[in-house]
């Protein structure tokens, strides 16, 4: 088990797999700031996302290398052996709990053999920023399970393992600036009264230094090599 310490989601990526050449299936893609980021990297990238909305904020932009689709992790209308990668990067937690055994297994699908290769990466609930957003927004189950669902779906049906850690830094100047990301997110509807409660503006408080507010969020990385012909 490798730790990665402080760095982005891009880094640790590149640290398990060089992307030039290779094609991405970047599942539950949200902004799509990694999919742009391994295109930049020389990677094919199909992003997938359910959240119509913010797809069609994606496509706005212009996106050299990357193809943004409307597509749930467990329905995927890409072809089989298509992809050299498939990664779930905080969004596996977020399928369904009945369709987590479809969406690993649509993964599976996809990747080309024998050298294909499934990253997972999800939050750990203890992490200082997980913290902050429990009180209005609390995942503790839906991590577990998207973990016990990749301890049971996945470990079977492929040649090789590995875990790693890594964390992120997240800054704020004020916590309006903080209000305003959770307030504005289009998967999930977050009012305003939810967020600025009395023990949330706490925890911010006491995350207060120099005039910044910073949290930081472990990550979990699994990895899977190695997609076994069944």
């Amino acid at each position: 088990m490798a730790d990665f310490g402080d760095s982005s989601d891009i880094d640790v990526v590149c640290h398990l797999v060089a992307p030039k050449g290779r094609v991405f299936v970047d599942v539950g893609c949200g902004k799509g700031e990694l999919s742009r980021d391994l295109a930049k990297h020389g990677a094919h990238v199909h992003g997938l996302d359910p959240d119509s909305v913010q797809l069609a904020r994606n496509r706005l932009s212009q996106s050299p290398g990357v193809n943004f689709h409307d597509a749930r992790a467990e329905s995927i209308s890409l072809p089989d052996q298509s992809a050299d990668v498939v990664i779930f990067c905080r969004s596996l937690h977020h399928v369904e709990l009945s369709a987590m055994p479809m969406a690993i297994q649509e993964a599976f699908r996809l990747l080309r053999r024998p050298n294909g290769m499934l990253i997972v990466i999800e939050p750990d609930i203890n992490g200082s920023w997980s913290q902050l957003l429990k009180p209005f927004h609390d995942e503790t189950e839906v991590r577990k399970s998207a973990l016990r669902a990749l301890d049971e779906y996945a470990r079977p049906i492929f040649g090789e393992f590995e875990e790693h850690l890594y964390q992120n830094t997240i800054e704020f100047g004020d916590f309006g600036d903080f209000l305003a990301s959770q307030t504005n997110v289009t998967f999930r509807a977050t009012e305003r009264e939810c967020v600025d409660d009395p023990v949330v503006r706490a925890l911010f408080e006491a995350a207060g230094n120099d005039g910044k507010y910073t949290f930081h969020q472990p990550l979990f990385v699994r990895l899977y090599r190695d997609p076994i012909s069944i």
